[in-house]
């Protein structure tokens, strides 16, 4: 027979069990909830950063003419994820062309005089003038209007004097003002001339918009008040200044280390060309854009450069990869839609660099504008909550109940008797 002990041992060893079992399933029931509940988490704030700010993916280069900034409902578009790279003078050169041309049909010459003098002087001093002349011969012509208009013979004699030395064939309205204020060589005997030297040497040397020799070389000397000197050499800053009369010239040349002067400089040349690689491999290396965590700049153009702007219009990309100094896809067309069609191609583009086939990707998209959301409901403490997550968290209560009922009403004690 088994004694008393026994039996009690035996029971104590089965309600142990019994609720270690219990335990595990709760823990079970408990994890699948907490995923079930994760699983309704989806996720759809942009990429941050450790600070809590989006993401930034891309530079962006406009490609387009002096004055014709990137759409501001395209850059929106792309915006935070891709970011314009600086500017220089050559835009706000532009800029200020494009308002002038309103304020002179305004009659309002003073403001043109005003906004014009400043950054025609500016982008003589930054840009190269193979880069600067075109804008250069709008600009002065207007400042000779302007000033003829308003009887100011002092800026219209420098004005037409600048159109002279840049010879251009002005049309004929311009012409006959050029006429009344061009100034003929002065005579005399000449100045003394000028030795000028350059570190490194080989700079291109311009006397009044005009060249006249690389570096080492002697000019003839000129007047400071009227006579001007350009020294150009490729990959360094361009030096202007006013030119004296005798004695030696030593001009040390600077890397050009400016972004926004070498994106400028990127804009006017082929999108996709060996050139424009050049530059912006020399660009993506700057301290000015290596402080962005961003290595890949997207160069956007209009397809038609020669006509009026338009929202939307057909553009050409390219994708340039910075840390292997070359464009990654081959040149690519963005059909003319609705702007964030066209801001969808580009992000694509960046999703996938290194796919070739990008025609399916230029396609435009269908428009990404969802239908307005009705604004969320206010929710209680258990509001929003799926029904299987109810199932669950109900099983989970039963079975606790179940154990706690099971442990009061089950026997403290059973007692086993068995005969032969």
């Amino acid at each position: 027979m088994w004694s008393t002990a026994q039996a009690k041992a035996s029971s104590t060893s089965v309600s142990d069990k019994v609720r270690r079992a219990l335990v595990f399933l709760v823990s079970l029931a408990v994890l699948g909830l907490a995923r079930l509940a994760s699983a309704d988490q989806v996720p759809t704030a942009p990429a941050q950063t450790a600070n809590g700010t989006p993401a930034r993916t891309a530079w962006l280069l406009w490609a387009a003419p002096p004055g014709e900034s990137t759409p501001a409902p395209l850059l929106a578009a792309l915006s935070p994820h891709v970011v314009p790279l600086p500017s220089g003078s050559l835009a706000a050169a532009g800029q200020a062309l494009l308002r002038a041309k309103r304020d002179l049909v305004e009659l309002r010459c003073v403001d043109v005089l005003t906004a014009l003098v400043p950054v025609t002087e500016q982008l003589l001093a930054d840009h190269v003038l193979q880069v600067a002349q075109p804008l250069l011969v709008e600009l002065f012509a207007l400042r000779l209007l302007c000033a003829d208009r308003l009887g100011d013979a002092n800026h219209a004699r420098v004005a037409a004097r600048a159109l002279q030395h840049l010879r251009v064939t002005p049309p004929a309205d311009l012409a006959l003002v050029l006429a009344r204020y061009a100034t003929e060589e002065r005579f005399g005997p000449p100045l003394p001339p000028v030795q000028i030297e350059s570190d490194p040497p080989g700079a291109a040397v311009f006397r009044n918009l005009q060249p006249v020799g690389v570096t080492p070389l002697s000019i003839e000397g000129g007047r400071e008040s009227e006579d001007r000197l350009d020294v150009e050499l490729p990959g360094y800053r361009k030096l202007h200044r006013n030119l004296g009369a005798g004695g030696q010239l030593v001009l040390s040349l600077r890397p050009e280390d400016r972004a926004g002067i070498l994106a400028e400089q990127a804009t006017l040349l082929p999108i996709g060309s060996v050139e424009q690689a050049q530059i912006l491999s020399a660009l993506v290396v700057l301290p000015a854009l290596t402080q962005e965590p961003m290595h890949t700049i997207v160069v956007l153009s209009p397809k038609e450069r020669n006509g009026q702007a338009l929202l939307g219009e057909a553009l050409l990309v390219r994708v340039f990869d910075g840390t292997r100094r070359s464009f990654t896809l081959p040149l690519s067309d963005i059909a003319a839609g609705t702007v964030e069609s066209q801001a969808a191609s580009v992000r694509r583009l960046l999703a996938s660099p290194a796919t070739p086939g990008v025609t399916a990707l230029t396609q435009p998209a269908a428009p990404t504008t969802a239908p307005a959301k009705a604004a969320p409901k206010k929710r209680g403490l258990f509001g929003g909550t799926k029904w299987y997550t109810w199932v669950v968290a109900g099983g989970v209560v039963a079975l606790i109940a179940g154990l706690l009922i099971a442990e009061k009403t089950s026997p403290e004690k059973v007692t086993l008797s068995a005969t032969r």
